[in-house]
């Protein structure tokens, strides 16, 4: 074969592979980039969804606070009121849990909200007077379920973590 003809053959063929080659590393970062930006994208949308989420948190929490703020606290009150005010906070927080409340309590909030109701839904263990074992397992589950909600909006601190446990219930 001729020299020269054998020459331009290598040539071609050497540049051939270069190209491919080429176009290979080229496809591969360009799929490599599409997926890092399919990941951003969706990184973005889950901070949008997560900060919207919050915002929801923040308008419909407070009034569980308000709610709760005095349930399983003897003070001043007898025994008829702290009935009253028990039996209140109890339906007032059904009230507020079937609104927009139910739809963004996190796990950990939804089954302290059960624990509170389920404690609030007893009825006092002397004809119209709680214990203070009962009024005790109250304050608990108060305290367990207004940490949940503290922690869903991130405002827990480390001295607050007790108040996020959940209680046992005996």
């Amino acid at each position: 074969m001729d020299p020269n003809i054998l020459a331009a053959v290598i040539a071609g063929s050497v540049a051939f592979v270069k190209a491919l080659i080429t176009a290979v590393i080229s496809v591969l970062i360009s799929r490599s980039s599409i997926r890092a930006d399919i990941a951003n994208l969706q990184l973005e949308q889950k901070r949008a969804l997560t900060q919207k989420l919050y915002e929801l948190r923040l308008s419909v929490y407070p009034e569980a606070f308000d709610i709760t703020q005095d349930i399983g606290k003897r003070g001043e009150r007898d025994d008829k009121e702290i009935k009253t005010l028990i039996k209140n906070a109890r339906d007032n927080l059904i009230t507020w849990h079937r609104k927009r409340a139910g739809l963004v309590l996190s796990e950990k909030s939804l089954i302290s909200y059960y624990d509170l109701k389920e404690c609030l839904s007893k009825q006092p263990a002397h004809r119209d007077a709680y214990t203070a074992e009962q009024l005790k397992k109250i304050w608990l589950a108060r305290n367990a379920f207004r940490g949940c909600l503290r922690e869903d909006v991130g405002l827990l601190y480390e001295e607050d973590s007790q108040y996020s446990e959940p209680y046992e219930s005996t």
